[in-house]
């Protein structure tokens, strides 16, 4: 059941693509063929949220912010990587991509997928002792991506594969790099006070405010509506001047 050519493909997933979406779906293609050679509850999930990181940039001629926000949906291709666990998502890689000047936000996305989506459901396969008596021999007679494999056994991410876009309606929390005027204006802390109080608290806690976080729930949405108020203002403006093109 559990071929060496399914986890050489598992492996070969699991060690990565160097941020190449060509190489990620070149991966993803045979891991979905191998995949499909497996019982059907391996591609199955029982119904509870999963969480999905993704850094949200600015680069031109790779457009991923005008579909997110505006057509409220952004496929990715043929696989992604969600997990189980929304700490591990929050965790994983940094708050906010503060290397790249093109960086414009972090998400974490709540998706609950339907039957269709699921690819592979790894964190099932853990669970599974053909699975980890297949992966012992595979690793013990030094297979291709053994180490892959070894080392993802160690490091339990719940994952779960799908093949599901990224929608606008499921982002649960953005990220940014904040200033202290801002935390205070979250916070509510609006008088000269309540602005002292605040920087003590901050200091005794060793919090730094222009440390990148994650805004809460209620103010992701508000910046999220806030956003969709301004573009749909500058598509009004561009329709009363006549300038505004609709591809």
């Amino acid at each position: 059941m559990f071929t060496s050519d399914f986890l050489t493909a598992l492996g070969r997933w699991l060690r990565g693509w160097k941020q190449d979406p060509a190489l990620r779906d070149e991966i993803a293609e045979i891991l979905i063929a191998r995949s499909r050679e497996l019982p059907l509850r391996f591609r199955q999930h029982d119904g509870t949220p999963l969480y999905r990181k993704r850094h949200l940039y600015n680069v031109p001629g790779k457009e991923e912010l005008l579909p997110l926000f505006l057509d409220g949906i952004l496929h990715e291709g043929p696989a992604t990587s969600w997990t189980r666990n929304r700490n591990i998502a929050e965790m994983f890689d940094r708050i906010f991509d503060d290397i790249n000047p093109q960086s414009v936000a972090g998400a974490v996305f709540r998706h609950v997928p339907v039957e269709q989506e699921v690819v592979l459901n790894i964190h099932s396969l853990w669970q599974d002792r053909d699975f980890l008596a297949a992966v012992t021999d595979h690793v013990g007679n030094g297979r291709p991506e053994a180490a892959a494999l070894q080392n993802f056994g160690k490091n339990q991410q719940e994952e779960v594969i799908l093949n599901a876009p990224l929608r606008r309606d499921e982002i649960l929390l953005l990220s940014r790099v904040s200033t202290f005027d801002s935390l205070a204006a979250d916070t509510g802390a609006v008088t000269p006070a309540s602005q002292d109080a605040l920087q003590d608290l901050l200091i005794a806690a060793n919090v730094h405010p222009e440390d990148p976080r994650f805004l809460n729930e209620g103010a992701t949405q508000r910046v999220i509506e806030n956003l969709l108020m301004k573009v749909d203002e500058r598509i009004q403006k561009a329709k009363a001047d006549g300038s505004y093109i609709n591809k």
